[in-house]
């Protein structure tokens, strides 16, 4: 892992920093006082492209997805802030390198009535608060769904080039994903989100009390802007 500062960043940082809308920047102006990993990775090649869509036939990755692999075999980066017990990390984006974006089980529960999945990858999952998977309803147009730790499906966005931008924006804190449950986000998180990212916590609480269909709520909010994560 490689700390960076404005005037140093490695090549594959840069390209991220440029691509979460200077995320990285952000970061070392709101917590000076904190520390920032990113693993170098390269991307994969064409024939991991292909071999993964041969071993999963016929699914096959969404052109966003395609197009990050890439670019990146999968995302190592977090950050940590000083707390009394020591730096602590309260946010960070791992994405799977593509070699371990397997086929998951669905295990739905019964009263999971928008979830007809005939197929589900895992990309990004924590043991500790949920997965996040590509989701096939049939074998194209695949979304982006959420699997909580009481095994309920929650969908997050129409795209992974949404949930990027979501991912984004909620800074990779701990737990955000359950902003688009019906439980909503965890005291912890709300803490750290009304420190670093108080305008998409007051986009979420107002998503969490809006009448409407959750799904159509969050494809709806994954496309509005960063701002959240652009320095001022």
């Amino acid at each position: 892992a490689a700390s960076r500062t404005a005037e140093e960043k490695p090549k594959r940082a840069e390209v991220f920093n440029e691509l979460s809308f200077h995320m990285l920047d952000y970061l070392g102006s709101r917590a000076p006082y904190g520390s920032v990993s990113f693993e170098e990775r390269d991307g994969c090649g064409l024939e991991a492209i292909t071999a993964w869509s041969s071993r999963h036939e016929p699914f096959k990755l969404p052109d966003d997805m395609v197009s990050f692999y890439l670019e990146f075999d999968g995302l190592e980066m977090s950050w940590r802030v000083p707390t009394k017990r020591g730096e602590t990390e309260i946010g960070a984006i791992r994405l799977r390198r593509l070699a371990d974006v397997d086929r998951s089980p669905i295990d739905a529960e019964e009263n999971d009535d928008d979830f007809d999945a005939v197929a589900a990858f895992c990309f990004e999952g924590r043991s500790s608060l949920g997965r996040v998977c590509l989701v096939y309803r049939d074998a194209a147009r695949p979304q982006i769904w959420f699997q909580d730790l009481a095994c309920r499906w929650h969908f997050l966005a129409a795209s992974f080039t949404n949930y990027f931008r979501l991912l984004v924006v909620h800074l990779g804190l701990q737990g955000w994903q359950y902003a688009y449950t019906r439980h909503g986000l965890d005291p912890i998180t709300r803490q750290w989100m009304a420190l670093y990212c108080p305008e998409r916590l007051a986009a979420d609480d107002a998503l969490l009390h809006d009448p409407a269909p959750r799904h159509t709520l969050a494809s709806s909010s994954d496309s509005s802007s960063p701002s959240a994560a652009d320095p001022a």
